[in-house]
């Protein structure tokens, strides 16, 4: 395989080249030297003063350069086609017989070192290939393309993953608002935490109360969290009361946070002083609180990047609930291992903790049932 490679790029190469037109000058500087020789030999011949040069071998050294240029000159012009039919009958034979080798060489570049592809492929061609490879795993080509380009939009174009998500539910009645609204929402305080590889400079949270504009958000990359709120006696989503950015830390340094609201919607804006930290996962962490109907009997909790490792924690003592179930969208073989404590309990909570990848989109979803026992609809 070496000798094969040796053979293509050494006969391709301008040493190659520079190598050739060093032989036909030599050839021509011998046989320029052989014949000035003869003839200075010739010349001195009937001279008496140069008898000197008859006792040296003129001719002799003559004779023998003018026959290596020539030859030379026969090699380099005249059996050069040979030589070059017989070099091409080589590099085929050594191709058929390195051929092996070299698919070999491929396949164990694209499975045990897949970073040696860096260097010599383009993203488009790393993209062709992982298509290509997976139509052949699952046998159906179409499904490798649509699954690909689903889990490149997902994960390859994420500006960020997160790692060790925790995130703490405690729900609690909420008497602060209209007296047409007592005894109809529940107070959820939400609190994030985990470790980011490549945090954002700014981070956005929003509360809207338009669906349309709910899912546009939804889809923008740049918005860590959207919380849609309907309004209800007089309050929308521009409200502080239906959802308010409370705490937002950075390995544990506050950071300041902006608000800015409008009919209907709020967003609230945090800038983050970013340090170099060579290989170190800096931890973030924010606390939100937000509105949620009592008679919606549901909480749902989106996951916005990709995450590995997801653990939820859902608090509802004192809720006047007789029982709590989870729902996880989380699109994976593996099945997320659920615990809970009973209503009676001192601190009812039912958990959700998850150790592999969870896709934007997915999520966690919370579904209560009342103490009277009515079991309401669940909104979509």
């Amino acid at each position: 395989m070496r000798r094969l490679l040796y053979l293509i790029l050494y006969m391709s190469s301008p040493f190659y080249r520079l190598y050739k037109t060093k032989l036909t000058l030599l050839a021509v500087i011998c046989i320029a030297i052989g014949v000035g020789l003869l003839v200075l030999a010739s010349w001195s011949e009937p001279l008496p003063d140069w008898s000197w040069l008859r006792r040296l071998p003129a001719a002799e050294f003559g004779s023998g350069l003018l026959f290596t240029g020539m030859v030379a000159i026969y090699v380099q012009f005249v059996a050069w086609k040979d030589a070059q039919e017989h070099s091409r009958q080589e590099q085929e034979r050594l191709i058929q017989n390195g051929a092996p080798a070299f698919v070999d060489a491929v396949v164990d570049a694209l499975a045990f070192r897949p970073e040696s592809l860096t260097n010599v492929a383009s993203s488009e061609t790393l993209d062709r290939i992982i298509r290509n490879c997976l139509g052949l795993r699952l046998g159906d080509q179409q499904l490798a393309d649509d699954v690909y380009a689903d889990l490149r939009q997902q994960v390859v174009r994420a500006r960020s993953r997160n790692y060790d998500a925790h995130v703490s539910v405690s729900l609690a009645p909420w008497n602060e608002g209209p007296p047409s609204l007592d005894g109809e929402m529940f107070m959820a305080t939400i609190r994030w935490q985990y470790n980011v590889d490549a945090p954002s400079s700014v981070m956005r949270f929003s509360c809207v109360s338009d669906e349309d504009e709910y899912r546009k958000l939804l889809r923008d990359p740049t918005s860590t969290t959207t919380w849609l709120f309907k309004p209800a006696a007089g309050l929308n989503g521009g409200s502080q009361d239906a959802f308010e950015l409370v705490q937002f830390s950075v390995d544990g340094v506050e950071q300041k946070i902006r608000q800015t609201a409008r009919t209907g919607m709020q967003v609230y804006t945090v800038h983050i002083d970013q340090k170099d930290q060579q290989g170190v996962r800096p931890q973030v962490s924010y606390t939100f609180r937000a509105l949620v109907r009592r008679r919606g009997n549901v909480l749902h909790l989106d996951v916005a990047r990709p995450t590995k490792g997801l653990n939820v924690e859902f608090f509802y003592g004192g809720c006047g609930i007789e029982s709590v179930k989870v729902l996880d969208y989380i699109a994976s073989a593996e099945h997320p291992r659920v615990s809970s404590l009973p209503a009676s309990a001192p601190t009812p909570s039912i958990s959700l903790s998850f150790d592999g990848w969870v896709w934007p989109k997915g999520g966690v979803g919370f579904v209560w049932v009342s103490a009277t026992g009515s079991k309401l609809a669940i909104r979509p």
